[in-house]
């Protein structure tokens, strides 16, 4: 073996050694107290799994277990991405009616391809196989039914599975944030912008894998260099942002146990509100108002709420506390929740550009969307929640 040849055995294993050592971050240090650790966990070692198959089979140092490798090596691949929106589901605490599916649901794809390939295992015989594991796609010989079917499962799974697995979790993804949003931002552990890089380098990942597996072009081609690049990055991304989000549930996790223990040692701290703990006292009325005074100085002045993206963490951060002190003030003294407040601004700003003449040529969605809605219905509901009127109606009354 010469030296150009040891480069890529090289890295072949630098992405796996890459992945293993997220995979031991996340899996062996999970948080107990938090039953999305596991599947953010469990997605790296996945990854890590694929690798490992992946290596076998380039460096073919096993060829007894070629069939094997070839039965999960797809189905492992498929599997990645489901697992990160089973992690998604174990990360809201209220309950999603579109993510409350069955594990079956999530892992179709690949238990499709696997069972589909293991009853061609079953039904076509030995030299067939040898035949397609051994061939480039490009240049494997379609003659007869057991090879077409073989050609024909292989593409189903590396270019329409893949690819509609790539397109449909982008779309899922958006749809969830956008008619959930209320309830995915408030929750604390959960950070949009780390989730969506996760989940575009899952996708870098599993695409890098499918174009590896339709080129087949050999250990020692210089596209092995390219792929195993691809895996580096992506696999990097995929543990950088699933470590940053493991430390941000295992920090959230820790105020919560914290505000926990100070309830157990005081409990005159402690009062109940609709059966439910709540920590008003732990918080000085004096501190409060302050919070108060300062949280709508922010609001009136810079407008933050014209953002259609706005988060809690970002008010938290603009007021400098964190953010559960911020969600205790604003339910237990201000008797809202952050989305509430939010939007009585926003159906406030919208007031004002209704009463004015000189916005006669925008329409009611322009509107909605200038002052932060997301959408036009949600626009309409809350303003006539908050003044009696649908918006038409109120510039009709303003303008006459």
């Amino acid at each position: 073996m010469n030296h150009q040849q040891s480069l890529y055995i090289i890295l072949l294993f630098i992405p796996l050694y890459q992945m293993l050592f997220y995979t031991v971050q996340l899996v062996t240090f999970r948080t107990k107290t938090n039953s999305s650790q596991l599947p953010l966990g469990i997605i790296i070692l996945i990854m890590s799994v694929y690798l490992v198959l992946n290596l076998i089979e380039y460096i073919g140092h096993l060829p007894s277990f070629d069939y094997t490798i070839y039965l999960l090596k797809l189905p492992v691949l498929l599997s990645i991405v489901p697992t990160y929106f089973v992690f998604f589901r174990k990360l809201i605490t209220k309950p999603i009616p579109a993510l409350e599916n069955s594990l079956l649901a999530y892992y179709f794809s690949p238990l499709f391809v696997f069972f589909l390939n293991f009853i061609l295992f079953l039904s076509i015989g030995k030299h067939e196989w040898d035949v397609f594991l051994i061939t480039p796609l490009l240049d494997y010989p379609v003659h007869d039914l057991a090879s077409i079917l073989l050609f024909a499962v292989y593409i189903l799974a590396n270019i329409i599975l893949v690819g509609r697995q790539m397109l449909m979790s982008g779309i899922w993804f958006r749809k969830l944030i956008k008619e959930n949003h209320e309830i995915i931002m408030e929750e604390p552990v959960f950070n949009p912008r780390w989730n969506r890089m996760l989940l575009l380098s899952l996708n870098l990942f599993v695409l890098s894998a499918a174009l590896q597996n339709l080129l087949q072009q050999g250990i020692y081609h210089f596209s092995s260099i390219l792929f195993n690049c691809c895996f580096i990055i992506s696999g990097g991304m995929a543990g950088y942002f699933a470590l940053r989000q493991h430390k941000h549930i295992k920090s959230t996790m820790n105020t919560l146990i914290e505000t926990s223990t100070i309830d157990q040692e005081k409990p005159e701290l402690r009062t109940i509100t609709n059966g439910r703990p709540n920590y008003n006292n732990i918080i000085s009325d004096s501190e409060a108002e302050q919070i108060m005074a300062e949280l709508n100085k922010v609001l009136r002045n810079k407008k933050p709420f014209l953002r259609k993206d706005l988060h809690l963490s970002d008010i938290a951060r603009e007021l400098r506390i964190d953010n559960l002190k911020l969600t205790n003030v604003l339910n237990d003294k201000m008797e809202t929740n952050f989305y509430g407040l939010i939007n009585k601004y926003r159906v406030e700003e919208a007031k004002n550009l209704l009463s004015d003449p000189a916005n006669r040529r925008y329409t009611i969605e322009s509107i909605s969307q200038m002052v932060g809605f997301r959408s036009k219905t949600s626009f309409n509901n809350y303003f006539k929640e908050e003044t009696g009127f649908t918006p038409s109606q109120y510039r009709k009354k303003q303008i006459m």
